[in-house]
Parts: C-alpha cells; structure tokens; sequence
C-alpha cells in the first residue's frame, strides 16, 4: 500500500469515529432531553401534589445532608391514626421542662416513627411503656424516627439533634432497607421525599438508577413487596459505607456520653419459611459492628413464630411493634446497666 492510500483510509477512520461520537452525543442527548419531558410533565407534577396535601409533615431541611425532615409543630390525624410533632422535629410530646428520669432515644426510619400507626402505639412509646412497667421510674422516650431516611440521613440526624436534648442512651434500630443510599443505584427508600425537595440534576441517569433498582427489589413490572435477592443486592451494595456511618454513631456517642447500640430488625420476608431466610447477612452485620466495639441485639427467634408481626411492606403490625417494644426494652435494661438503675430497674444488668 502506498502512502497516498494510506492517508484517505487514516482520514476515513477518522471521520466514522467522530461521525459515531457524534451520533452517540445526540442520542444520549436526545435521550436526557426525552427523559426531562417525562420528568417535568409526569413525574414531578405528581410529587408536587403530594407535597401539597394538608396532611403532608415534611418541610425542607436547612442541613444539606438531610433535605427534609418532619414539620415542627405539626399535628393532625393520617389515615384514622393521630401524628404530632414536636418543636424539635420529632414525633411525640414535647420534652419534660426539667429532666427528671433518663432520656433515651430510637433512631431509625419509617418503623421507628412508626408510620402505620397512632401515637400512642408508635414504638419508642410502647419502648418507654415496657421500661415503665419494668422498672421504678422509666425513662423519657424520643422517637428519632423518619420515614425514607437511611443510615447516612439517620447518621447526620443523630449528629446533629441529639446533643441538643441531653440523651443518656441511644438505640439505632437497624432495618435492612436503611442500606439505602442516595444518589447511586441503591437509592430507593426516600425517593419520593427525597426528589420533592431535591429534582435530580441529569434525569436519564435518575431514571437508570431508578430502573436498576426496581428491577432488583421486583417492582420493575408493578410488584409491591420487596424480594429477598433484592436485600442482598442492597446491602452488598453499601455495606462499607453503612457501617461506616454506623461507627461515626457510635464514636459520636461516645464523645458525647450517651450510651450507643444497634438493635436489628429482621426482614418479615425473610421469615415467612419459618427460619432467618437472611440470618447470614444479618450475623455478617452484627460481627462487623461488635468488632468496632458497638453493642448489637441480632434476634428474630420471636418473630419467627409469628408472622403476623410484619405486613406486606415489611413494615412491623400493631402486634408487632409490641414484640419489638418488649425486646428493645430488655435489650436497653441488659445493655445499658448505668442506664437501668437510673430508670430503678432491679437485679444486675437491670434483670
């Protein structure tokens, strides 16, 4: 071949490699440009009425980690049950004026705000009726609880508003769906809450994202309950990170004297078998957080025999939430010993 072949077969090449680029360019523009349309004509209309409802509690979060949070002050009566929120932004009464007994706070998200469920039987109330029942004088019970929220919102909510009400003692409740994690494929939990407040900046990726999660969870095709593949993908997909934000926790509390434990909550769909159908993922969780020195309560022996305890959501019933309350409260009492005999609990470890 001669060297005046060889230049219009180089040029050649090159024009169908930016021709190609060029059409790939277009395509993906053409694509985010369709995307937006979807967006802007479908999607968001809809989380904007949702966000107008009298009964929406949420507001905007002025923490950039957060972006919303639950409405100080709001109180009002959802599906027949009735939900208050504090001046703190917290669900439930306002703090005692003067400290009289511990303060002890459940941090987690829509099952420790208990989002099914009237106040009276939300679970840190129930938490504070066992310890009461138990002991002298009980504890002051704060429900941390957000529905959506994950480990990293979880993590900033407890850095950020527990220092401000003199906790002597905290509980993550760890659900399985707080792998969540947002702005990344694994994002899923708070997406809806998430994205009234926050439009994701390119939407083509968003909608990927939001494709690949689906798919995975088994609701790409209009499928309501998650999948135990589903769990897996999750917390494989974050479990780094989710510990992480776990022992700045721990390490937080630490810091600031309040005693600190992880309490995880079996996944109802695991247990439908009769057995821990994800009791390996769980050990695997509980051996790295005991390895950081954090304390952790890793028991589904008694949901197990009642699978009524959980709904098809994997949210915990009303019964439920009394089995949780009766198990976090003898974890609290067998944990926190300097805890218990302040709340008057008799006997070692607060038996």
């Amino acid at each position: 071949m001669t060297i005046a072949q060889t230049i219009p077969t180089a040029t050649s090449r090159r024009v169908k490699i930016i021709a190609f680029i060029t059409m790939l360019v277009v395509l993906l523009v053409s694509a985010e440009i369709a995307a937006s349309a979807f967006y802007y004509l479908i999607v968001k209309p809809q989380l904007d009425l949702t966000k107008a409802e009298p009964g929406h509690y949420y507001r905007a979060a002025t923490n950039p980690r957060l972006v919303y949070e639950l409405m100080p002050g709001y109180q009002g009566s959802q599906d027949g049950r009735d939900l208050h929120v504090n001046s703190l932004g917290l669900r439930g009464p306002e703090l005692a004026s003067r400290k009289d007994r511990p303060r002890l706070a459940i941090f987690g998200d829509s099952v420790t705000f208990s989002i099914w469920h009237s106040e009276a039987e939300a679970l840190p109330q129930l938490v504070g009726v066992e310890l009461q029942n138990a002991c002298g004088r009980g504890a002051e019970m704060l429900n941390f609880g957000v529905p959506g929220y994950g480990a990293q919102e979880i993590r900033e909510q407890f850095l950020v508003k527990s220092p401000g009400v003199s906790l002597d003692a905290a509980v993550y409740l760890l659900n399985l769906n707080d792998f969540a994690r947002r702005d990344t494929p694994y994002e899923g939990a708070d997406a809806g809450l998430y994205r009234m407040y926050q439009p994701p900046l390119l939407k083509l990726p968003f909608f990927i994202r939001k494709a690949t999660y689906r798919f995975e969870k088994g609701t790409l095709l209009g499928g309501m309950n998650p999948t135990l593949q589903w769990y897996r993908w999750l917390i494989g997909g974050t479990r780094q990170q989710t510990l992480d934000d776990i022992g700045a926790m721990a390490a937080f509390a630490k810091n600031h004297g309040i005693s600190f434990a992880v309490f995880i909550l079996p996944s109802g769909l695991a247990l439908a078998g009769g057995t821990n159908a994800l009791a390996d993922e769980q050990q695997t969780i509980a051996s790295a957080l005991q390895a950081r020195g954090i304390a952790v309560a890793n028991q589904a022996d008694r949901f197990i025999q009642s699978p009524s305890l959980f709904d098809q959501t994997d949210h915990l019933t009303g019964p439920g939430n009394h089995v949780a309350a009766a198990q976090l409260a003898t974890f609290v009492r067998n944990t926190f010993p300097g805890v218990a005999a302040a709340m008057g609990c008799q006997g070692a470890g607060g038996q």
